[in-house]
């Protein structure tokens, strides 16, 4: 399995990359680019306790909020941290849960649109959309 950085995230709000080390040691970290000549700034360890996760997959930032969503094939699982890195809520991949029939089994990607809607690609050559349920008008 890979052991090196898996997952990458631009942060607009503190204008740096976010990185996923997928294993040995798991790890998230922040990679600014302060300059307007692009030159990247030190990379950071992102502070963040447990995640409850085996491994990370991908990242991507919700450009409302600014929190991260961290996406773990193994554990199935799609973690959303707050800028502090702590836990705000989850989305299980399993089968059963969240409309999915079948669980997701080799989830690579995750993205975020400004409506909050999650699109995660997996293997094979598979694409899933998840959508909050609107409020019922009647």
């Amino acid at each position: 399995g890979n052991k090196g950085f898996e997952a990458l995230a631009w942060d607009a709000r503190s204008s740096s990359l976010m990185l996923g080390k997928e294993r040995s040691p798991m790890g998230l970290f922040s990679l600014p680019f302060p300059g307007e000549d692009g030159a990247a700034g030190v990379m950071q360890p992102f502070g963040y306790g447990n995640l409850g996760m085996r491994d990370i997959s991908s990242l991507t930032i919700d450009a409302r909020t600014g929190h991260a969503l961290v996406l773990s094939d193994e554990s199935r699982m799609l973690l959303e941290i707050d800028r502090a890195g702590r836990p705000v809520s989850f989305l299980s991949l399993l089968g059963g849960l969240n409309g999915l029939d079948s669980g997701i089994q080799q989830a690579e990607g995750v993205a975020m649109d400004e409506q909050g809607n999650i699109y995660i690609v997996a293997e094979p050559n598979l694409f899933y959309v998840f959508s909050k349920a609107q409020p019922d008008a009647s």
